[in-house]
């Protein structure tokens, strides 16, 4: 009898160590989908609009403002960067070697928006009750611009050195000269003009919340509706190589002009539209040649469209 319990006692503890190993062991999931992929935390990797993963570019700290935000940036001729943080209104000018040191402290709480000019002279709009200064080299700065407005949200130069100054609530362009005075170049149906940029031959390229649409406008001031980005805002746009823009634009969720969304919840949704949509051109003529590259909406798909609002895939 004793020997048939230590028989049973012997199986109920390999029955057990079994179980338990079982419950211990590797368990097997499939993720399909880039949304199921972006549920983890993405660190030091990059993720396609297929889903697949690779090797992100290094990222190496060079300077750390120990403000809240950076808000824009910019370099001069020199290879030296400024930039524009919040929410204490501070420029910080970084140099080659990766030394920083503050420039100016403004009494606006961000600085939007930067540009330099060719004498090296640095441009910063500020938010709210925006003002446009005017900082030289070694940090003294003076008011050059005030277009009572809430909002600067992006400034560029023309060919011809004048000043370009979008500004929000009120979606309006001015240009403004070597002295200080502005005038109004367009008045839009826009609340907010979020980005700007000029082409060697003057034309002009701006971008818009809440439309997400992207304007070309005449050096006369005329303007047309190139592109609709199907997005809410359009933050940024750059001119490559054969008149090429990119553009980047957001969505609703990562929300406006004049929120307090930080930049990263508003370069998290970056991506690619392959919505196509043509541009308006109501009582306007569209201009001929060259091709624009759009960086818009939600689905990640890159998509081509050239100046008369056409798209195609890349």
């Amino acid at each position: 009898m004793r020997k048939f319990l230590t028989i049973i006692t012997l199986i109920a503890i390999i029955a057990f160590s079994i179980g338990k190993a079982a419950a211990g062991g590797p368990i097997f999931w499939r993720v399909n989908t880039r949304a199921e992929i972006e549920k983890g935390d993405a660190k030091g990797i990059s993720i396609s609009d297929s889903g697949a993963i690779t090797l992100a570019p290094s990222m190496l700290e060079v300077f750390d403002t120990k403000q809240a935000y950076i808000w824009s940036a910019v370099a001069d001729k020199s290879g030296n960067i400024y930039l524009g943080t919040g929410n204490e209104g501070r420029i910080f000018k970084v140099d080659q070697g990766g030394k920083g040191s503050l420039l100016y402290k403004s009494s606006e709480l961000s600085v939007m928006a930067m540009a330099v000019d060719g004498q090296g002279y640095l441009y910063a709009g500020t938010s709210p009750d925006g003002k446009v200064y005017r900082i030289a080299p070694n940090g003294d700065a003076k008011v050059f611009f005030e277009p009572k407005s809430k909002y600067i949200w992006a400034l560029a130069f023309d060919p011809q050195g004048r000043l370009l100054v979008a500004t929000g609530d009120k979606g309006t362009i001015y240009r403004v000269g070597p002295d200080g005075a502005g005038t109004i170049l367009v008045k839009t149906t826009q609340t907010n003009i979020t980005s700007l940029a000029v082409d060697a031959t003057g034309n002009i390229f701006a971008g818009a919340d809440p439309g997400g649409i992207i304007l070309r406008i005449s050096p006369a001031g005329k303007a047309f509706t190139l592109f609709d980005s199907a997005q809410r805002e359009v933050r940024d746009i750059q001119i490559g190589r054969n008149g090429d823009l990119y553009v980047l634009a957001l969505s609703d969720a990562a929300g406006s002009a004049g929120s307090n969304a930080s930049p990263a919840s508003a370069s998290s949704l970056l991506a690619v539209s392959n919505r196509r949509r043509r541009g308006s051109d109501r009582d306007h003529q569209r201009p001929a040649g060259g091709r624009c590259s759009a960086i818009i909406g939600h689905d990640h798909v890159f998509r081509r469209f050239d100046r008369l609002g056409e798209i195609g895939g890349l």
